[in-house]
């Protein structure tokens, strides 16, 4: 019964670190997100142009910074996921599901 007990409060506290740990990587998204907003801004006064595809590449660099270990088809899906509850970026702009 001691043995059951304990892999079970093993299960609950991995899961709550995993909980914590998608926090603070879904945080570090929307921080990356909004520093590539002000780093397009930045950009836009010293040439024309900052497209949607250069704050992406700029996203994506400063988050494999972070979280070296994340697969790139794991940082799009987070990325995106993102994108789509944030109101007024991405492709989904102001009809964003979340603003």
């Amino acid at each position: 019964l001691a043995s059951w007990a304990i892999t079970l409060l093993a299960k609950k506290y991995k899961i709550q670190i995993n909980m914590q740990q998608d926090a603070v990587l879904r945080l570090a998204i929307r921080n990356c997100i909004a520093g590539a907003e002000e780093w397009a801004a930045r950009k836009l006064k010293a040439e024309p142009t900052a497209s949607g595809l250069d704050k992406a590449a700029w996203v994506k660099d400063a988050l494999k910074k972070q979280f070296p270990k994340l697969l790139p088809a794991e940082l799009d899906v987070l990325i995106d996921e993102e994108l789509a509850q944030m109101k007024d970026v991405g492709a989904t702009g102001a009809k964003s599901i979340g603003g």
